[in-house]
């Protein structure tokens, strides 16, 4: 399948995030898979993984990694478990504002941390510099914050994780969630 680009010349969106939800319908059981969307929206598996993602940065989904398999669901109204990005204090997620960066927090960078530390709680075992980039940034990350992923994740993401209580740091290259999940 090939890429539609726009007048300007960037590509355009051809698979909506919403859409995914609809898979859903389509296969037997609770849970999707990046292949499941891929299979049912004709796009490719890493197409069908960036779209998932954000619906699960966006608190619609949640997802599990199991053996080399990640599976994704939702409630039955189509949200998941996991926080919406207005209600962090509610999910536990301190307010970022009030920790120490040396770059500026704008607004569109706090978003972005935020959905990453909810993206953290999530995960069973800790998260890794490797990790976070491959499962939870996405270009339009880069596009939102202004900075590539090795910066964010050195001026706010590494940087929240080791002021933020209920994280702790097993080894030298993973921080684990030890306070509520979300």
């Amino acid at each position: 399948m090939t890429r539609e680009r726009g007048d300007d010349g960037q590509y355009v969106e051809t698979v909506a995030p919403e859409s995914v939800l609809d898979v859903f319908g389509a296969v037997e059981g609770p849970v999707i898979t990046s292949s499941d969307v891929a299979e049912h929206l004709e796009c490719t598996t890493e197409a069908a993984r960036q779209k998932l993602q954000r619906l699960v940065n966006d608190g619609t989904l949640a997802r599990r990694k199991t053996g080399r398999t990640v599976i994704y669901w939702g409630d039955d109204d189509g949200t998941s478990d996991t926080a919406p990005a207005d209600t962090e204090a509610a999910a536990g997620i301190p307010d970022v504002a009030g920790l120490a960066f040396d770059r500026e927090l704008t607004d569109a960078r706090r978003e972005v941390l935020e959905a990453f530390l909810r993206w953290v709680k999530t995960r069973d075992g800790g998260v890794t510099r490797a990790d976070a980039e491959t499962e939870f940034w996405e270009a339009t990350h880069a596009e939102t914050t202004g900075y590539g992923f090795g910066s964010f994740w050195e001026a706010f993401g590494k940087a929240a994780l080791k002021q933020l209580e209920g994280v702790d740091k097993p080894n030298t290259r993973t921080y684990r969630w030890v306070g509520e999940r979300a």
